[in-house]
């Protein structure tokens, strides 16, 4: 099939528009392409779900690279992930030496999440089906058929006795160790959660002359502009402000760093009494004090988009977030090892071996997976 036929059934299946007779030619053709991967399913069900994780990737921001890379390479990040192809694999994938992570299989993480209400009581988001979950002060909470929440604002947001609401309620979205999840707040900022994250949020921001949320770990935001009411997420070390805009948060506690990079828009970024505003393609790197670096921002945000993207990054920061998306333990044999430094670009919804075996064909490192324990060494 050619590539302007794929992506034009890749852009109707994400958007919902795709018919039966479309939608079997686009399965049709993705068997094909990804026959090698003894995960595929067989089943139409589990193929659509098994598709639906690998296609939920933005083609926007994969697109930039289609002149720099071959075709093939571009869609083996944007379609063709179920395959597990990387552009800078050079060995046979059956080889003995990438046999040697493949014995033992750690599984990737996958939407989840559980949302705490305002009362208290928790939903499993994993489990939830499409439709109405809750409603709550005049705030209907449901969840789309791509699995996202969708906060909306009901014509009349009133109290059961017919009072206007002027309490503030919060709910909280948490995703575990290998969980992610999206929520679209009631003024129609979208955010996606990495694993391991957190987010407070009031029910509506109807009565407030700002809009505040709060965020552990990793968050994306693309905020829906309101000059009226500034978008304000606070973090434990920093407060972001925003009218609207595009931007990637990382304020996992356990970092040494909290980092803020910018996509689209303007932010302007405070903690204590230092102050700085980022334009797009800066990160603000914020320790004891704030540094400011032009950056590659579609790195920070490749986990949103379905990948594991490094550029020259140490081995110990990328098995940190391989970790906390794996549910995995990693154990260095050798502490000298952890400064390596690697450029990795890899489906995020592989299987772990997928990407350790790229590791060690560039770089010298090997891999020994038990249970869900790697094991790290020099080669």
């Amino acid at each position: 099939m050619k590539k302007k036929k794929v992506y034009s059934l890749i852009d109707k299946y994400k958007s919902g528009n795709v018919t039966e007779d479309e939608r079997k030619e686009l399965f049709d053709w993705y068997r094909s392409v990804a026959n090698q991967d003894a995960e595929f399913p067989e089943d139409e069900h589990t193929v659509e779900q098994f598709m639906r994780n690998r296609l939920m990737v933005d083609t926007q921001a994969v697109g930039k690279t289609r002149n720099k890379r071959t075709w093939l390479a571009a869609a083996s990040v944007a379609v063709i992930l179920g395959m597990g192809l990387l552009y800078f694999i050079k060995k046979d994938p059956h080889s003995a030496q990438n046999q040697l992570v493949r014995k033992t299989e750690i599984q990737p993480g996958r939407n989840q999440a559980v949302l705490i209400l305002a009362d208290g009581s928790e939903v499993s988001l994993n489990d939830a089906i499409a439709g109405n979950i809750s409603s709550q002060s005049g705030i209907k909470i449901s969840r789309a058929a791509a699995g996202q929440i969708v906060y909306t604002v009901l014509p009349q947001a009133i109290t059961s006795d017919g009072q206007a609401d002027t309490i503030t309620r919060y709910n909280t979205i948490k995703t575990p160790v290998g969980g992610q999840f999206k929520v679209i707040l009631s003024d129609g900022t979208q955010v996606w959660l990495n694993a391991l994250s957190s987010l407070k949020f009031p029910l509506s921001f109807a009565t407030k002359n700002e809009r505040r949320v709060s965020l552990v770990g990793e968050g994306y935001f693309e905020v829906k502009k309101n000059e009226q009411a500034p978008f304000k997420v606070s973090t434990a070390k920093q407060l972001i402000e925003v009218l609207g805009t595009h931007f990637n948060v990382d304020a996992y506690p356990e970092n040494a760093a909290t980092k803020t990079t910018l996509l689209e828009g303007a932010v302007r970024i405070a903690s204590g009494d230092h102050t700085v505003r980022l334009r797009p393609g800066q990160e603000a790197i914020l320790k004891e004090n704030f540094e400011v670096a032009d950056v590659q921002a579609e790195n920070a945000v490749a986990w949103k988009n379905g990948l594991f993207r490094f550029d020259g990054e140490s081995l110990e920061a990328i098995m940190t977030i391989v970790a906390r998306w794996y549910n995995a333990k990693v154990v260095y044999e050798s502490e000298g090892i952890k400064r390596e430094s690697f450029g990795v670009l890899s489906d995020r919804f592989a299987n772990i071996s997928t990407l350790l075996n790229s590791m060690e064909q560039t770089g010298g490192v090997k891999f020994r997976v038990q249970g869900s324990t790697v094991y790290v060494s020099s080669k």
